[in-house]
């Protein structure tokens, strides 16, 4: 298929809908917010059925910089993006909020001031102090404000689970904790196929990416972890905190237990 530079085409085949884009074939957009499993998905998909995320389509531009709602698709926006083209899947992933809140806190690189700006967005702030009561300062990962960051999460899930209720037949949940043994993840897969009619997966099995961007490696003890969802850093106050933040009717609707 010859095209120019840059041209998008939209294509449908075995009813499967596409965009091919500089000799790649997009195929879904994908949503999550950090430490969520985004990047593990997106590679298992790209290795498996060589497909890439529509995301990508709309570049962050020469600085590098997260591009707005009214302007982007970034994977990890909490607000539906505007130029979402209509009929393309979409896949939707999150984690238990102790777990990720407590990977928030204590990986290195997971703080940063862009969660103030995302905050100040949604939420008023009448005293500073009042902000200011959960500041924790992390070993090496800088300044942290869990109630911030729990409250980003829960606008994420007003938002997107929203959008997952008007639009399932284009839309797929995805929990993370299901990707961590084998076949749950297998199983994830093989519905993601099914529902979107993607292309079968090349080898007699699906393989799990090498690499998986600022993931540990998954080992037994992690999968442990996981499958137990009892955080083992956060301090009582943090834990508490959560379904208070959260809600108790949406941390049931998403199969997690109130600690």
């Amino acid at each position: 298929m010859n095209l120019m530079e840059n041209q998008e085409i939209e294509m449908e085949k075995d009813g499967a809908k596409y965009i091919f884009k500089n000799n790649k074939y997009f195929a879904y957009y994908q949503f999550g917010l950090q430490r969520t499993g985004t990047t593990i998905i997106e590679r298992l998909i790209g290795d498996n059925f060589k497909l890439s995320k529509a995301n990508d389509l709309i570049g962050h531009g020469p600085e590098r910089r997260p591009p707005n709602a009214a302007e982007l698709t970034w994977k990890h926006e909490i607000d539906v993006p505007e130029k979402l083209k209509p009929g393309l899947p979409l896949i939707l992933n999150y984690k238990n909020p102790y777990l990720w809140l407590e990977s928030m806190i204590y990986r290195q690189g997971a703080a940063n001031g862009g969660w103030g700006n995302t905050y100040n967005k949604h939420y008023e702030i009448e005293n500073q102090w009042e902000r200011n009561k959960t500041r924790l300062d992390a070993n090496n990962n800088g300044t942290v404000y869990p109630d911030q960051m729990l409250r980003v999460y829960r606008h994420w899930f007003e938002t997107w689970i929203n959008y997952y209720d008007n639009h399932q037949e284009t839309t797929f949940l995805i929990k993370y904790e299901d990707l961590v043994t084998r076949n749950t993840r297998d199983a994830i897969l093989d519905a993601i196929q099914k529902k979107f009619k993607w292309p079968e997966f090349e080898w007699p099995e699906y393989s799990w990416p090498h690499h998986c961007g600022s993931s540990q490696p998954m080992t037994k003890e992690r999968v442990a972890y996981y499958q137990n969802g009892i955080p083992t850093q956060l301090e009582q106050r943090f834990i508490d905190m959560v379904p208070d933040i959260i809600g108790e009717n949406l941390m049931n609707r998403l199969g997690y237990s109130i600690l």
